[in-house]
């Protein structure tokens, strides 16, 4: 693999942001879909650059993830992983209810890592219960590495975590898919939504995945959630939990806690 002058200065752009604390976490409140009730979130990371430019993480994450090692893309994980835990103890801190939080991890942590013996060390290190943290795979590792993905599900699951399945929809998604990976939540890509929604026929599609996984016993979660329309049709086949700018867009941890206040009453 040959990185590119781009490239280059892309990974020089996130060790310095590393390095200078310009990482910053976003947290997307995610909704009961039947009562609007605030129920959990994703943590989601952006770079602000040296001119205070916020950079999307598609931007950067392909480059960390096509290094010929996974350190980059793991170190980088990690990093948003330990400021989310440290983000739950400032909410206990401030006597607030803690709600789950799930955090993305890179497809390479399939490759040889013991992700669960460091997702557990770090909980503990900050005493944050389990329960409230999960993480984030994407459909398409299995495409990858279906034996490896499946064995590190079990292993975080193992360990009181709960993991998801993210943009499912966008890949092969498939049936023995979802019964090979025993996960606790699907996650229903937006371009998923935006045609299941609309159109009949695939609403039919739609209604029955949703039908599917809560017989699988998974919690499932519609992304991208942008219209009424499609809230009214989620919730009335069964989705559980609603993310969206619709309801809420991606907050800063000081916004978050002053949306907490007013979607939850804490004080």
């Amino acid at each position: 693999m040959i990185n590119t002058d781009k490239d280059l200065k892309t990974l020089a752009m996130v060790h310095d942001a590393l390095d200078k604390g310009r990482v910053k976490v976003f947290y997307q409140p995610q909704f009961r879909a039947k009562d609007c009730h605030l129920a959990s979130a994703e943590a989601l990371c952006r770079i602000e650059n040296e001119y205070g430019e916020i950079i999307m993480p598609g931007d950067f994450i392909p480059v960390l993830e096509k290094q010929e090692t996974p350190d980059a893309i793991k170190n980088f994980d990690w990093f948003v992983f330990t400021k989310v835990c440290r983000f739950l103890e400032r909410m206990r801190s401030k006597g607030l209810r803690l709600i789950p939080i799930t955090v993305n991890l890179s497809r390479k942590h399939l490759i040889s890592d013991p992700s669960e013996l460091y997702i557990t060390s770090t909980a503990n290190l900050w005493n944050i219960p389990h329960k409230y943290l999960g993480v984030e795979i994407t459909e398409s590792a299995a495409e990858e590495n279906p034996i490896e993905l499946q064995r590190l599900i079990y292993k975080i699951r193992l360990q009181g975590f709960k993991v998801a399945i993210d943009d499912f929809g966008t890949g092969n998604a498939n049936f023995k898919f979802l019964i090979d990976n025993q996960a606790d939540i699907i996650k229903l890509d937006q371009s998923f939504i935006a045609h299941g929604c609309s159109d009949p026929r695939e609403q039919v599609v739609l209604a029955n995945v949703i039908h599917m996984a809560k017989m699988l016993g998974m919690t499932v979660v519609a992304e991208g959630v942008e219209e009424i329309e499609q809230w009214n049709f989620l919730s009335d086949h069964g989705c559980d939990l609603i993310q969206g700018f619709f309801a809420a867009e991606p907050l800063t941890e000081d916004d978050f806690i002053d949306f907490y206040h007013g979607a939850t009453g804490d004080i």
